[in-house]
């Protein structure tokens, strides 16, 4: 939603014609085309809990029928609640783990196919 990240990334690929970046609320992002990868970079743990659910449906939804979503969180309580929540309905097909070794603290990117995800 920030318009400074948003002039951030058009300056660094205003020469890849590939790339094209778009402000707005990802509940209402809707396109008529579908993705190989959807990714939810350390963003899932920001919707309220409840709407995790339905976010990940909605990334399922723009990925293609042979596509995937992945998706990283940071460890902390909510991001382990979320987990909890998707391994009763689903297991990634890949999963790593990395952690700062300084601090401890550690991140785990899961990838699932869109088209499992679909069904929740």
């Amino acid at each position: 939603l920030s318009e400074e990240a948003l002039r951030k990334c058009q300056a660094s690929f205003q020469s890849d014609a590939r790339c094209r970046f778009i402000q707005g609320a990802f509940e209402d992002y809707s396109v008529g085309e579908t993705y190989n990868v959807v990714v939810l970079n350390e963003v899932l743990y920001y919707f309220p809990v409840q709407m995790a659910k339905s976010i990940l449906h909605k990334a399922a939804s723009l990925a293609a029928d042979d596509g995937v979503v992945i998706v990283s969180m940071n460890r902390d309580w909510k991001a382990a609640l979320i987990w909890r929540r998707l391994a009763r309905v689903s297991r990634p097909s890949q999963s790593i783990r990395a952690t700062n070794r300084q601090t401890g603290s550690y991140w785990t990117v899961n990838l699932y196919p869109a088209a499992e995800l679909r069904g929740l």
